[in-house]
Protein backbone atom coordinates (compact mmCIF):
# COMPACT_ATOMS: atom_id res chain seq x y z
CA UNK A 1 0.00 0.00 0.00
CA UNK A 2 1.50 3.31 -1.06
CA UNK A 3 0.81 6.58 0.61
CA UNK A 4 0.56 9.76 -1.39
CA UNK A 5 0.77 13.30 -0.18
CA UNK A 6 -2.28 15.35 -1.08
CA UNK A 7 -1.67 18.11 -3.56
CA UNK A 8 -1.94 21.68 -2.33
CA UNK A 9 -5.19 23.31 -3.29
CA UNK A 10 -4.79 26.07 -5.87
CA UNK A 11 -6.14 29.41 -4.86
CA UNK A 12 -6.57 32.57 -6.81
CA UNK A 13 -4.75 35.65 -5.61
CA UNK A 14 -6.90 38.01 -3.58
CA UNK A 15 -6.50 41.74 -3.16
CA UNK A 16 -8.05 44.32 -0.93
CA UNK A 17 -9.84 47.03 -2.90
CA UNK A 18 -9.01 50.44 -1.53
CA UNK A 19 -11.62 53.08 -0.72
CA UNK A 20 -12.35 55.34 -3.66
CA UNK A 21 -11.30 52.80 -6.31
CA UNK A 22 -10.52 53.83 -9.03
CA UNK A 23 -8.55 56.87 -7.93
CA UNK A 24 -6.87 58.57 -10.92
CA UNK A 25 -3.89 59.60 -8.76
CA UNK A 26 -2.99 56.23 -7.21
CA UNK A 27 -0.67 53.70 -8.82
CA UNK A 28 -0.80 49.93 -8.31
CA UNK A 29 1.66 47.15 -9.04
CA UNK A 30 1.52 43.82 -10.80
CA UNK A 31 0.36 41.97 -7.66
CA UNK A 32 -2.75 44.15 -7.34
CA UNK A 33 -3.47 44.12 -11.11
CA UNK A 34 -3.12 40.33 -11.42
CA UNK A 35 -5.19 39.84 -8.26
CA UNK A 36 -8.00 41.99 -9.67
CA UNK A 37 -7.95 39.88 -12.84
CA UNK A 38 -7.82 36.67 -10.78
CA UNK A 39 -4.78 35.26 -12.56
CA UNK A 40 -1.37 34.08 -11.40
CA UNK A 41 1.74 36.19 -11.82
CA UNK A 42 2.98 33.96 -14.66
CA UNK A 43 -0.33 34.25 -16.52
CA UNK A 44 -0.27 38.01 -15.98
CA UNK A 45 3.23 38.18 -17.49
CA UNK A 46 2.05 36.10 -20.47
CA UNK A 47 -0.92 38.42 -21.08
CA UNK A 48 1.33 41.47 -20.78
CA UNK A 49 3.91 40.03 -23.21
CA UNK A 50 1.17 39.18 -25.73
CA UNK A 51 -0.14 42.76 -25.65
CA UNK A 52 -3.50 41.73 -24.18
CA UNK A 53 -2.94 44.15 -21.28
CA UNK A 54 -1.89 47.80 -21.50
CA UNK A 55 1.73 48.73 -20.91
CA UNK A 56 2.59 50.19 -17.52
CA UNK A 57 1.68 53.86 -17.03
CA UNK A 58 4.90 54.38 -15.05
CA UNK A 59 8.03 52.26 -15.40
CA UNK A 60 11.24 52.83 -13.46
CA UNK A 61 13.82 50.17 -14.18
CA UNK A 62 12.01 46.86 -13.70
CA UNK A 63 9.28 48.40 -11.54
CA UNK A 64 5.94 48.70 -13.36
CA UNK A 65 2.94 50.63 -12.06
CA UNK A 66 -0.52 51.25 -13.51
CA UNK A 67 -3.06 53.94 -12.65
CA UNK A 68 -6.12 52.54 -10.91
CA UNK A 69 -8.21 53.98 -13.75
CA UNK A 70 -6.26 51.84 -16.23
CA UNK A 71 -6.97 48.72 -14.15
CA UNK A 72 -10.67 49.67 -13.91
CA UNK A 73 -10.94 50.12 -17.69
CA UNK A 74 -9.38 46.68 -18.28
CA UNK A 75 -11.83 45.14 -15.82
CA UNK A 76 -14.73 46.88 -17.59
CA UNK A 77 -13.72 45.82 -21.11
CA UNK A 78 -12.34 42.39 -20.27
CA UNK A 79 -9.20 40.61 -21.39
CA UNK A 80 -9.07 38.54 -24.59
CA UNK A 81 -8.46 34.82 -24.28
CA UNK A 82 -4.97 33.83 -25.36
CA UNK A 83 -4.53 30.71 -27.46
CA UNK A 84 -1.85 28.35 -26.23
CA UNK A 85 0.62 27.05 -28.79
CA UNK A 86 -0.09 23.51 -29.95
CA UNK A 87 2.55 20.98 -28.85
CA UNK A 88 4.91 19.74 -31.55
CA UNK A 89 3.86 16.33 -32.87
CA UNK A 90 7.13 15.03 -34.28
Amino acid sequence: MSTTTPRAKRTRPTVEIMDGFPNPFRLVGTEFFSGMLGVSSSSFARYLAAGALPAADVKVGRLSRWKETTVASVLATGVPVLERAAPNSN
